[in-house]
């Protein structure tokens, strides 16, 4: 049930084979990688994480990483994500596709140090529970844009802040450019910044992107039957007005196929 800094400082490591294990009980996963400041590739696809709640720190200070991949991770339960990825310097690309973080409390210093991103999409995160975000974004000094969707949301970040401080989200972060042009400034590195770039009436650091829910073939903002039905239609050559090929690709590999029947099923059970 606990894999807590199970690998924590194993400085040596350059590689890491995980495919064997069986984590479907593991609950807390911080700090699991914490410290592996050598590993340089690590295959995260088999690793379940549907009971996971505490994800915090799990890849602290994996300096050479420069790929993730947790397209795959159920986080329908985790509610603690703080300084995740914090430290991973040499990091350019972190693949959060379709990312539940419904009930995540607590986001601070998530991406802090990571000093080589440029781009994160940030389009999939639900935040509308997220409590605290304190310095999440913290001396990143190469990041240019964050992409969001309406799923982002800092009433309750903005609620739990004390009077004397405004979260620090973007300190350091002197190349990000809002959606609308903002540029950064050091007067403005709070959360009163952390929402989509409106221009000069409304100026944020983040620019909009649409979220498209994995699985949702026809559009409807719900996995279920009916995505089946559309996907199987597709297939035989008469899609409907509604069919959405980038939705109905749930497992990307470029094709909607049968393949893709058989994830949205499953993605339909876990749910359950």
């Amino acid at each position: 049930t606990n894999t807590e800094y199970m690998f924590a400082e194993c400085n040596s490591l350059a590689y890491l084979d995980i495919s064997s294990f069986n984590t479907e009980n593991v609950i807390d996963m911080s700090g699991l990688f914490f410290g592996c400041s050598n590993l340089t590739d690590i295959d995260l696809s088999k690793l379940n994480t549907e009971r996971a709640t505490d994800m915090s720190q799990l890849f602290f200070d994996c300096e050479k990483l420069a790929s993730i991949d947790i397209s795959g991770f159920n986080t329908n339960n985790v509610t603690n994500m703080a300084s995740m990825f914090e430290g991973c310097r040499s990091l350019t690309d972190i693949n959060f596709h379709n990312l539940n973080t419904s009930d995540v409390v607590d986001m601070s210093y998530m991406f802090r140090k990571c000093q080589s991103l440029t781009t994160l999409d940030l389009s999939s995160f639900n935040t509308s529970n997220v409590t605290t975000m304190y310095t999440m974004f913290g001396s990143c000094p190469n990041l240019e844009t964050v992409y969001v969707s309406n799923l982002w949301n800092v009433d309750k970040a903005i609620a739990n802040l004390s009077a004397n401080s405004s979260g620090e989200l973007f300190y350091g972060c002197n190349s990000l450019v809002g959606g609308a042009g903002t540029t950064f400034s050091t007067q403005h590195t709070g959360l009163n910044y952390a929402h989509i770039d409106g221009g000069p009436d409304n100026p944020g650091y983040f620019t909009y992107k649409a979220y498209t829910l994995s699985g949702d073939a026809n559009g409807d903002g719900t996995v279920n039957a009916a995505d089946i039905v559309e996907v199987v239609n597709a297939i035989m050559g008469s899609p409907s007005d509604r069919f959405n090929q980038e939705a109905a690709d749930i497992n990307n590999d470029g094709t909607v196929n049968a393949a893709d029947i058989v994830f949205i099923v499953n993605k339909i059970m876990s749910s359950y």
